[in-house]
């Protein structure tokens, strides 16, 4: 009796290059998006480290007469025997500013995270000052760190000088205090606290600030450089890193950056928000804060306008957008 024998077909090599072109085509599709899926959840959680931040923030405004901290400060004699009871190695890398030392970046400061940490308890602090100016004093980690921020140190988030000020040797155009919260018109649309930029390291410009004067934003030609949407911004393509844009805001979240406003809450917003003169008005310049008397205003609106960097100009082309 004859027996029948069951033959399999297997696939073809051109039905197995077409599953497999099906496949490449599904991944070209799906891996751009699940990039994006996590860097919204980067998003998510650093906007949840500005949102704790301005808790603290907000605590350290209500004990101190309502008034902002300072973005940074020098160290004094009181901040190393504080330290040296805890850190004593830590304490002897201290440089304090002494004549010698004055109107440079050889000196300590002490950043503002380290004066607000005690009503946040986040972080830890530097056993040296190879990172940053602020060496044993400043924080990183914890809250003070966002997740997209391209390697790990200190100072991913800076206070706008128009609200905090800079109490150091080597301030903008010299030493100035912080403003009050009664003297911010409409705390909620100004700007506090930002995601700054990381310049490979460079510590003269690491400041904990967000920098919005006309040589942060301008080149040395005069082209307006508000597009911070990187970590190498240069004054021209392939020119030299320009170093004042470190203190700008950073767009890492696929194209947009957290914001933390004087009046303690965070949000979310695109490329371009922020500038122009309304938006710089709107969102970064505030009559009668820190830097009230130098204002400087990094746009030229037309004729009749008030100069780019001329003392007192904020005030001049802001009035209008104040008083809406």
């Amino acid at each position: 009796m004859e027996q029948k024998t069951k033959s399999t077909k297997g696939f073809t090599l051109i039905e197995l290059l077409v599953v497999i072109a099906i496949i490449a085509i599904l991944a070209a599709i799906l891996f751009p998006v699940f990039a994006k899926v996590r860097e919204k959840a980067r998003q998510i959680s650093c906007l949840s480290n500005e949102k704790q931040l301005g808790t603290g923030l907000m605590m350290y405004v209500q004990d101190n007469e309502e008034t902002f901290p300072l973005s940074q400060r020098d160290a004094d004699s009181g901040d190393v025997n504080a330290l040296a009871a805890t850190n004593p190695t830590a304490a002897a890398t201290v440089v304090l500013p002494t004549s010698a030392t004055d109107d440079t970046n050889a000196c300590t400061t002490i950043p503002w995270p380290y004066n607000v940490n005690p009503y946040i308890k986040s972080g830890t602090g530097q056993t040296n000052t190879n990172v940053t100016a602020g060496g044993p004093f400043e924080m990183q980690g914890g809250i003070f760190a966002c997740p997209s921020f391209p390697v790990a140190e200190p100072l991913n988030y800076g206070l706008n000088i128009h609200l905090s000020g800079d109490y150091t040797r080597f301030g903008d155009a010299g030493k100035y205090g912080s403003a009050n919260l009664s003297q911010v018109i409409y705390p909620g649309s100004k700007i506090l606290l930002i995601e700054k930029g990381h310049m490979g390291g460079d510590t003269k410009y690491q400041d904990p600030k967000f920098v919005s004067f006309e040589w942060a934003t301008l080149d040395n030609n005069g082209n307006n450089l508000h597009r911070a949407d990187n970590d190498t911004d240069s004054d021209l393509a392939g020119g030299q890193p320009y170093p004042w844009a470190t203190m700008e805001p950073r767009f890492r979240h696929n194209g947009q950056s957290n914001f933390l406003f004087a009046d303690g809450h965070a949000k979310s917003m695109s490329l371009g928000t922020i500038v122009g003169p309304s938006g710089w008005c709107k969102y970064q310049f505030s009559t009668g804060g820190a830097t009230n008397s130098l204002g400087w205003y990094p746009y030229n609106s037309g004729v009749g306008s008030p100069v780019v960097g001329a003392a007192g100009a904020g005030d001049l082309a802001c009035a209008a957008y104040e008083n809406q």
